[in-house]
């Protein structure tokens, strides 16, 4: 796990990944549930994307936000990034979002770590 060292967020190139400003490279990428996938990424001072409202819509509505999410984990993929999910995945839903990113990096041989304070919920 690498440290880093979060100073807020901003938006990187016209996608919406949110970096924390100054952060090096290889610091990671959070995936999972809307809201706290964003939020564990900033507190961890990681990647995430966040894309605006308006492009979402935008791909979205063309049928190519999994696309663009998809190039998003490649690309990550491709600089060795660590992947970690801000929520366990036990009874994620098919078919959510969360559900694809998993599937993806496992076709990409990618196993997820749990991000700082994430633990599964073992049955009862």
């Amino acid at each position: 796990m690498h440290k880093t060292q979060g100073r807020g967020t901003h938006y990187v190139g016209d996608v919406g990944a949110i970096k924390a400003q100054g952060h090096p490279a290889g610091t990671g990428v959070v995936i999972g549930s809307y809201r706290d996938y964003l939020d564990k990424a900033e507190e961890m001072g990681a990647d995430a994307l966040n894309v605006p409202k308006s492009r979402y819509d935008f791909f979205n509505n063309a049928g190519e936000f999994e696309t663009l999410n998809r190039a998003y984990l490649n690309a990550n993929a491709f600089l060795n990034q660590d992947f970690y999910m801000s929520n366990a995945p036990e009874g994620v839903a098919q078919s959510t979002g969360y559900w694809i990113e998993l599937q993806h990096l496992k076709d990409l041989g990618i196993s997820p770590k749990y991000a700082p304070g994430v633990f599964c919920k073992w049955p009862q």
